[in-house]
């Protein structure tokens, strides 16, 4: 079974999953996404034990791939899929102490190279975050990241997704820097970071979605500690229905109606049938001629 359309699709992840570091390129969040939006549209589900088929063909659609090089995308994509880990803050149960987790995005992949279709299986850990709609959870269209090129875009925008109601959200440079899978010598400078990375999000966001974005330091003395995000989401445009217009048609009530004393039945259609065209149907004869 198809997913109905890209804009029907939705895709929910845990809240917990959306804070979590993973380091992944656009491809591979892509196939991510993709594959959690399909199981809930095809009410397959997700389990540990069972694989979710991703076709190139689908794909290439939904994020308006060259449909000749997405198999190749895909598989590379796969290949980079399996060596990832995703990493988040928990609670250890038996200590209560907090407690740095770590898991593998999934756990098998396999490649049907004659049908242009991959599968793949996430890990047990994983699906315990995106296995069912639940309180606490972030929901969105597929469609609204398709055109997204930076996988940072897409991290900002999940995140901003959980504090989509408030219209606002504030992170420490170190939480947004560990919420976008940074290294830490990627970006040092909070510059770089603002200029290369928040920047070119924030741009993708508002020019391909229906959400406004924007951003300002958090700056206690001179220093920026963080960044204070505000966002809203366009009103949809209220349809403007177009009036009925009933147009009468040229027959013999009509004609009968407007005929002259005498006139024959012939006579009043011949006479009449200009003035239907030019009163009726607003078609000048005149102008036809001149246009010609």
């Amino acid at each position: 079974m198809k997913p109905k359309s890209t804009k029907d699709i939705e895709v929910t992840k845990s809240n917990a999953l959306m804070r979590a570091s993973y380091r992944l390129s656009i491809v591979e969040q892509q196939m991510v996404l993709f594959a959690i939006a399909q199981a809930r549209e095809t009410q397959t589900g997700i389990t540990a034990d069972k694989p979710l088929t991703i076709d190139a063909r689908e794909f290439a659609k939904t994020f308006g791939m060259h449909p000749q090089s997405v198999y190749k995308q895909l598989t590379d994509a796969l290949d980079g899929l399996f060596d990832r880990f995703i990493a988040f803050h928990g609670i250890d149960i038996a200590s209560g102490r907090g407690c740095r987790v770590k898991t593998r995005w999934i756990s098998d992949a396999s490649y049907i190279d004659g049908e242009g279709k991959v599968k793949f299986t996430f890990a047990p850990m994983l699906v315990e975050h995106i296995s069912r709609i639940e309180a606490g959870f972030t929901r969105y269209q597929l469609s609204e990241i398709a055109k997204f090129t930076s996988g940072h875009a897409v991290r900002l925008y999940e995140l901003m997704q959980r504090f989509k109601d408030t219209g606002w959200m504030k992170m420490t440079k170190e939480d947004l820097r560990f919420s976008l899978g940074l290294l830490n010598d990627e970006y040092p400078l909070t510059n770089d970071l603002k200029r290369k990375v928040i920047k070119v999000a924030i741009e993708q966001i508002n020019e391909n979605t229906n959400w406004t974005i924007k951003y300002e330091d958090i700056k206690p003395k001179r220093a920026v500690t963080g960044f204070l995000f505000r966002f809203h989401q366009a009103e949809p445009p209220i349809p403007i229905e177009s009036p009925t217009v009933t147009v009468p048609p040229f027959d013999d009530a009509w004609i009968s109606s407007r005929a002259r004393p005498g006139e024959s039945g012939i006579e009043a259609r011949t006479r009449l049938y200009p003035i239907y065209k030019r009163e009726v149907l607003g078609i000048d004869d005149n102008q036809q001629e001149m246009a010609l």
